[in-house]
């Protein structure tokens, strides 16, 4: 498997791999496909994936298994105002192809949002999700999200409901880096693109280059 930022030429098989998936939860939810699928929402949909691939805010990643399109990532800060984006990024979506669910291609996508929040010193993931979409939530709840009492009027008069991931490296190095007199990590690697000291010689970098997925590695989609 093969994760990439995702580019332009991306956008139709993440339009299709979204549209599917949109069918897959909402019509497990009880939505019929008519209510998923219109013009509208989908116009609306190309335009979203399309800001969201060209922004410099927003991150997109694609999943590629055996030369094909297999899942999406797209992370940022959040959208609420009421959060502040120096300590906490969005878990905006993660779809995987309905036909490699089970296979991992939604955990190694979760890993990625995770070792932003490492490598930016995020103390704090934030999501939302449909309350009917139970094989989300589940996911989530492995990884380590719990809920955060927050809610927005959905479809089918079903809320989408706020998660919260706290860090503990990222929540440590973010209090290590507000402190008057920082006190070193005791780590022993460096992670990529650290941007607060382009050398990777400060005491904040040393997290580990080999982070492996928290809280629990190698959980499948």
């Amino acid at each position: 498997m093969e994760i990439r930022e995702a580019g332009l030429g991306d956008l139709s098989g993440i339009v299709e791999l979204h549209s599917r998936a949109r069918v897959a939860y909402y019509g497990a939810g009880g939505l019929p496909t008519e209510e998923i699928l219109t013009p509208e929402l989908a116009r609306e949909q190309r335009e979203g994936w399309a800001a969201a691939i060209t922004s410099a805010r927003k991150q997109v990643r694609v999943a590629i298994v055996d030369g094909v399109l297999a899942g999406v990532l797209a992370m940022g800060p959040p959208h609420s105002s009421d959060l502040d984006p120096r300590t906490t990024a969005q878990l905006y979506q993660i779809h995987v192809d309905l036909g490699l669910w089970g296979r991992g291609v939604g955990g190694a996508l979760h890993a990625l949002f995770v070792r932003h929040l490492a490598d930016e010193g995020l103390a704090l993931g934030v999501l939302e999700v449909w309350e009917r979409n139970t094989r989300a939530r589940a996911f989530y709840t492995r990884h380590g999200w719990r809920p955060d009492g927050t809610s927005r009027p959905g479809p089918a008069r079903t809320p989408y409901v706020g998660m919260q991931l706290t860090h503990p490296l990222a929540r440590r190095l973010a209090l290590t880096l507000t402190s008057a007199r920082p006190e070193p990590v005791d780590l022993h690697f460096r992670p990529r693109g650290c941007r607060f000291c382009p050398d990777r010689r400060g005491p904040h970098c040393k997290i580990a280059e080999s982070l492996q997925p928290w809280p629990r590695p190698g959980l499948p989609c």
